[in-house]
């Protein structure tokens, strides 16, 4: 018998927390979601156009895309489409995402909810 999806509702905000007023967005997903599926959400949502790396964090593992061009860069990096957020995320849990290595948008997911 298959288990019920669960959806996540997360907020989303950019660092510093203390920008008046803050930016924040949030975003209902499964947790079937894979990073970069999440990823693409995320720049929706803040109207970008995905055109730099990124990188999320659990403060253990980072996941980001392993294209070849960068492999030996960062090859402790696990791979963000094989990722599911149930794998790395927990009802009350938190994840860094970072987009733009250059700029640094540095970005803090935190879970609101976790419901079936």
């Amino acid at each position: 018998m298959a288990t019920q999806p669960l959806l996540y509702t997360l907020h989303i905000q950019l660092e510093p927390l203390h920008f008046n007023p803050p930016i924040w967005r949030r975003l209902r997903v499964t947790g079937d979601c894979t990073l970069r599926k999440l990823h693409h959400f995320i720049q929706a949502a803040f109207g970008w156009h995905s055109s730099h790396l990124h990188e999320f964090s659990d403060g253990v593992s980072r996941f980001m895309p392993l294209d070849a061009e960068f492999m030996d860069m960062y090859d402790d990096a696990l791979d963000d489409r094989k990722t599911k957020l149930r794998r790395v995320l927990k009802e009350a849990g938190r994840l860094r995402y970072l987009y733009d290595f250059g700029d640094s948008w540095q970005h803090v997911i935190a879970v609101e909810a976790v419901e079936p």
